[in-house]
């Protein structure tokens, strides 16, 4: 496993491959029962859906949880070593904060 990598967590993340077979699908599980999903590609986290209606609680949420807090923490210090760093997780971080 390449150290520059996390280990995701079991749950509300799937990968850009999973959701690209099933978008229908996993779309109306995130409306069903509004819990947001953190789509990874290579290991890494590029985006994250939310049912629109759920946005600030689920912000919230987000912001609160260890594995988005350390996913956002290990794309930091990428960033910080001069390693490239997607624009989504700027999004993403800005997202958090409007809450």
């Amino acid at each position: 496993m390449n150290a520059n990598r996390i280990r995701l967590p079991q749950g509300p993340v799937v990968t850009a491959e999973a959701l690209d077979h099933d978008l229908t699908g996993m779309l109306d599980r995130i409306n069903a029962d509004g819990r947001p999903v953190v789509v990874t590609r290579q290991g890494r986290m590029i985006a994250v859906i939310t049912p629109i209606e759920h946005r600030n609680a689920e912000a919230r949420a987000l912001a609160g949880s260890p594995e988005i807090q350390e996913l956002l923490a290990a794309e930091a210090a990428r960033a910080a070593n001069g390693q490239v760093t997607s624009r989504t997780l700027a999004d993403a971080e800005e997202w958090l904060r409007r809450g």
